[in-house]
C-alpha cells in the first residue's frame, strides 16, 4: 500500500517572486514540506527587500548571498 503524501504551497509568494525578481533571474525553486526555498540572481538587492515586504510568509530567511560581477546570486527561503 502506498501512501501519498500532499503538501500545501502557497503559490502567492511564488507569484511575488516571479513578479519581482522576473522569471529569467530565478534558477531553482525547490518546494518541500516547511516552505520554499528559491536561487536566482539580482542586480540590486532592493528587490530581495521588496520581496520580503511582500511575502504573505511569517518566515523570510536569506540563506546565502554572493556578490559576483555587477549581480547578486542569492538563496532565500520562505515559509
Amino acid at each position: 500500500m502506498h501512501r501519498i503524501l500532499s503538501i500545501y504551497i502557497n503559490f502567492d509568494n511564488i507569484k511575488v517572486a516571479f513578479n519581482l525578481i522576473g522569471e529569467e533571474n530565478i534558477n531553482r525553486i525547490l518546494v518541500d514540506n516547511s516552505g520554499i526555498e528559491i536561487e536566482g540572481e539580482c542586480n540590486n538587492l532592493d528587490i530581495l527587500e521588496q520581496l520580503r515586504n511582500k511575502s504573505n510568509s511569517s518566515y523570510f530567511s536569506i540563506n546565502s548571498l554572493l556578490k559576483q560581477d555587477n549581480k547578486y546570486i542569492f538563496k532565500i527561503y520562505i515559509y
